[in-house]
């Protein structure tokens, strides 16, 4: 028998009666409450509690549309079917129209069986309906791996708090929050030990705010925000202290390795003077990395004149900017000759790049690079520079002669992409030059920071004919124990030494001492920073092969090339 939990609404016991056994009769197994009055009927909810509510609708004090609304005010869903022997079809109509499931007259009784599992099929498929839409709503506000609020969520909260301190003076605060070492772990042990740890430190973060009115969520990656309404900004320190501290003490263990991570916080008070959300949002991520930068694991306010802030907020201008200068190829190429100091013919040059914005005005490198290489935009860059690179040379090679070479920087996270070497390899393989016309230049501190992944990257371009320099070379002042495992054509020279030789014997011996073992090892030096005759001449005496600077050739644009030949 199918249980049938029936909520009616009835004076009459005779009629509670006969509905009992008509019920019976078919085959419902019935649990039956009946109430006489509206303060009874407001006792027996929520209307979870009943399969249905069964109405008369002519009672002492009240009828059945007043019950309907009642029922209605617990749940919009309920089946609730009307009962009268009296009631013509205009009250039916109107029932109907404030959310009645049915209309049965008492003398039409033996329809109701029918009715009510219809009613109850109806109920039922609101309800996979309510959960999935449940499910869906909550999907759309949290985050799937960590169960935290996700960004959506938490900017609609944020934004919210913005109109809250502007419309009625009240104080809250804003915490952008980046996990230290994630990325190690995530390389070492793999994204699934990556993922049990971001939900590890969740449940450390959840247990460590208020949870009536703290709002923390993931926003992306291993990056979280939390925010703190009503709160002063004495307790929000003492809160991300306490935090920073829980997730510094907190150990991951998986698989027999144990690890460790710390936390960067940055903060920012949502006041009356509160510009937007999203100037919030940038200015707390300013705060965060100059938190970073002071040595991770640390904890910063954001404050607008600080130098730190100042120079993170502008970082973060360029991450919408560079891919937008992308997508409109407003970067440019220079070239800065290289040239043989023992009096033979020119080496080459390097190629530069400069940025143009939409006024059309001159960004140098030193303003966007940095903030490419925190929002991991350089290699997208490289490979605009080794495109637009390889286009001009297959265009313009024979103008020049064969031994003019262009030398194309790489950055470290371009070494370390897999896919990045394939696309140089297919390049190479493509092109309607000689490849030896190419020379790579990477970082000391990007090849030795993945040896491995290095020498690998080096050999593989090599073999297709293309040659490699290690740039700023004596930077690191370990690099002797490395400079015999990477197979480079050239060492080019810190120009940090190369500058002052003339007048610092210290810089003089380094330099000679650079030059002396790259030519033991049979490869050749290229000097940066050679800015005067003096310098040029010093560098001839000790043997160094190349020189670049300004003192012997300023960056030009490349196309400039063209007009000397």
């Amino acid at each position: 028998m199918q249980s049938l939990r029936v909520l009616l609404i009835e004076d009459s016991e005779d009629d509670e009666f006969l509905l009992r056994r008509t019920l019976k009769q078919a085959g419902f197994d019935v649990m039956l409450q009946r109430v006489e009055t509206l303060s009874d009927l407001r006792a027996m909810m929520p209307p979870e509690l009943w399969d249905i509510v069964i109405s008369d609708y002519k009672l002492p004090d009240f009828n059945g549309l007043d019950a309907l609304r009642v029922v209605r005010e617990f749940d919009k869903d309920i089946p609730f079917i009307l009962m009268s022997g009296t009631v013509g079809e205009e009250t039916a109509v109107e029932a109907m129209r404030q959310g009645a499931s049915d209309y049965i007259m008492k003398d039409k009784s033996a329809r109701l069986p029918q009715a009510i599992e219809r009613e109850l099929r109806q109920a039922e498929n609101a309800r996979a309906r309510r959960r999935m839409e449940q499910q869906m709503d909550y999907f759309a506000r949290h985050d799937v791996l960590t169960g935290l609020s996700n960004r959506w969520e938490f900017e609609l909260r944020l934004n919210e708090l913005v109109q809250d301190a502007k419309s009625k003076n009240h104080n809250h605060v804003l915490m952008y929050m980046d996990l230290d070492q994630f990325k190690i772990i995530n390389d070492t042990a793999g994204h699934v030990a990556g993922d049990e740890l971001l939900t590890k430190v969740a449940e450390l973060m959840r247990n460590s705010i208020r949870a009536r009115s703290d709002l923390i969520a993931r926003l992306g990656g291993d990056e979280f925000g939390l925010l703190m309404p009503g709160c002063k900004l004495e307790r929000a320190m003492q809160v991300a202290n306490g935090l920073r501290e829980a997730i510094h003490q907190f150990r991951f263990d998986w698989k027999g390795q144990t690890f460790s991570v710390g936390i960067s916080i940055g903060l920012v008070l949502i006041d009356q003077h509160a510009v937007s959300s999203s100037q919030l949002l940038s200015d707390a991520d300013s705060a965060c990395y100059a938190a970073k930068a002071k040595g991770r694991n640390q904890v910063a306010l954001f404050q607008p004149q600080d130098d730190e802030m100042l120079q993170q907020r502008e970082q973060l201008k360029w991450a919408s900017v560079i891919p937008e200068a992308l997508q409109q190829n407003r970067f440019r190429l220079y070239f800065q000759k290289i040239i043989c100091l023992n009096g033979s013919s020119d080496h080459g040059g390097e190629i530069l790049l400069r940025m143009v914005d939409q006024a059309n005005n001159m960004i140098m490198p030193d303003r966007f690079i940095p903030a490419a290489e925190r929002f991991d935009l350089m290699t997208a860059i490289d490979r605009w520079v080794v495109e637009a690179t390889f286009s001009w040379l297959e265009e313009h090679q024979n103008k020049f002669a064969a031994g003019l070479s262009l030398s194309i920087n790489l950055s470290g996270r371009s070494i370390s992409d897999p896919s990045m070497l394939q696309f140089l390899l297919d390049k190479i393989d493509a092109a309607k030059f000689d490849a030896q016309r190419i020379c790579f230049e990477i970082t000391e501190t990007a090849a030795i920071g993945k040896l491995g992944t290095a020498v690998n990257f080096i050999s593989a371009l090599r073999a297709k004919g293309a040659r490699f320099a290690l740039d700023d070379f004596g930077s690191g002042m370990c690099s002797f124990n490395y400079l015999k495992n990477l197979p480079v054509n050239y060492l080019k020279i810190d120009g940090s030494f190369v500058r002052d030789i003339v007048k610092d014997p210290v810089a003089r011996s380094i330099v000679q001492s650079v030059n002396q073992i790259a030519q033991a090892m049979g490869m050749e030096t290229i000097a940066e920073y050679v800015e005067d005759a003096q310098i040029q001449s010093m560098l001839q005496e000790m043997g160094v092969n190349y020189g670049q600077g300004y003192g012997i050739a300023k960056p030009v644009p490349l196309d400039t090339l063209l007009q000397n030949q």
